[in-house]
Order: structure tokens, then sequence, then C-alpha cells
């Protein structure tokens, strides 16, 4: 079962250009055609700028694409972006989005209200979230007082509220220290466990890509390479090589 099927997705940017001003079109990502199968976690993998967080937003439902069809959870990316918002979850690439001078707890309650839950549903999904990041010591503290892993686990546990099917990381291992590092792989290990369930992460780590399923090598927004995360770090080996010379 495909949780994701995307068929030349593109995703297109506007800028105005000086000295006259004038609209130039400019692609994030163009012709990017892959599948997820539930039970599958996917490692996306380039160098900054390649695009890997724009592909994680249009996956999420944050981003509509341009051009080109995407399907995620068996909802059209174009016509249902709600369904689709209500199934995807993204933990991004900072540890930033939360209330400073709010707790953690009353952060995720926030966030839990956007995804729709409330009262005793939302608390359960909210203690469950903490307790697998391992955040109720701080729980009822300012976020402000977080350290940067701190507030990076809290992005995790705030992906993790709505059960999302699609579990979505955008550099996740970058602020963490090493236990943080191993529960964010356990986390990996029981989502990919759950019925239709997936998990596709952002990265340029070598470390987290091995740990993958499967990879994808992304460059200047075009998908250039995949298959085993080995076989992609060879890939991406040969691009640099190519490109130096």
């Amino acid at each position: 079962m495909s949780l994701v099927t995307c068929a030349a997705l593109g995703r297109g940017f506007v800028r105005w250009r000086w000295p006259a001003w004038r609209p130039q079109l400019r692609w994030a990502l163009s012709e990017v055609s892959f599948t997820v199968a539930a039970g599958e976690v996917i490692g996306v993998y380039g160098p900054n700028g390649a695009g890997k967080s724009t592909l994680l937003r249009l996956l999420a439902g944050s981003l509509e694409p341009t051009l080109g069809a995407l399907t995620v959870c068996g909802h059209d990316a174009r016509r249902a972006g709600g369904k689709v918002r209500r199934r995807a979850s993204l933990a991004g690439n900072t540890e930033g989005g939360f209330f400073l001078r709010l707790s953690g707890r009353e952060n995720l309650r926030f966030f839990a209200g956007l995804y729709g839950l409330h009262g005793k549903a939302r608390e359960q999904a909210i203690a469950a979230a903490m307790g697998r990041l391992g955040l109720e010591a701080v729980a009822n503290e300012w976020v402000g007082t977080y350290s940067a892993g701190t507030r990076q686990r809290l992005a995790l546990a705030r992906a993790l509220v709505p059960t999302p099917e699609l579990l979505l990381l955008d550099e996740p291992t970058g602020a963490l220290d090493h236990s943080g590092r191993e529960r964010l792989w356990q986390l990996v290990g029981e989502q990919r466990a759950r019925p239709k369930s997936a998990v596709v992460l952002a990265t340029h780590d070598e470390e987290s890509l091995l740990r993958c399923d499967r990879a994808l090598l992304l460059a200047d927004g075009r998908l250039v390479g995949g298959g085993s995360p080995r076989d992609v770090l060879s890939q991406a080996a040969s691009l640099r090589r190519a490109s130096d010379a």
C-alpha cells in the first residue's frame, strides 16, 4: 500500500528581480516522482538548497504543488489539503515556532487544538507525546527556558500529538544529544510498526541516512538518484567529484 505517490511534482516560487523588478519563477522542486509504502522509513538526502524541506512541506500539506500530482494517505494534495494535514505531521528543522512565555504543555494544547483535539482526548495525546520524548519534568516550564535540544524534542512531541499516519522529519537530529537521538530512532521504529504508517526523513547526515530503509537523492530541486542508503551515498559522492572536476 502506497501512502505517498508523487508524479512529476514541481513547486515554483515567484521572486522579483532588480533592477527591472520583473517576476521570475524559480523552481525549488522540478519533475520529482517517487512512492512511499506503508511500513517504510525513507531518507531524503542532499546538500543545503537541494529542495528537501520544500518536499516535506508539500507532503505535509503546508505547500500546494505548482505542477504534477501528489497523493498523501489516499488524498489529493490539491483538492483535499485539509485531509492531508490531518494525516501527515511535520517536525521542522528548527526548534522555533513556539510561544516562549508559555509552558511546553500549554504550547502543545494550542497546537492540539489546531488538529481538532480537545478535552480528555487532547490531554491524553499531549501526555503520551511528552512521555515518549522524556519531557515530563519540564512540561510546566516556560519554553523560553528550554535548551535547543529540549525545544527540538518538543517539536517532535508536537508532531506526534495528532498520531499521524505519515511522520515527516526535517533534519531532526541536529540539536539532539546521543540519548535524544536514540530516543528519536526508537520513535521512528514505533511509527514504522504502526499499521498504514511511514516516515520520511530529510537529512544531510550520513549516519541518519544509513538507518533508513531506502533513500532518495535530491540536487538543485531534482531527483537525481535513489536506492539503498549506501547506494545513495555513493551516488552523492560521484556527483560531488563531477562538480569539483
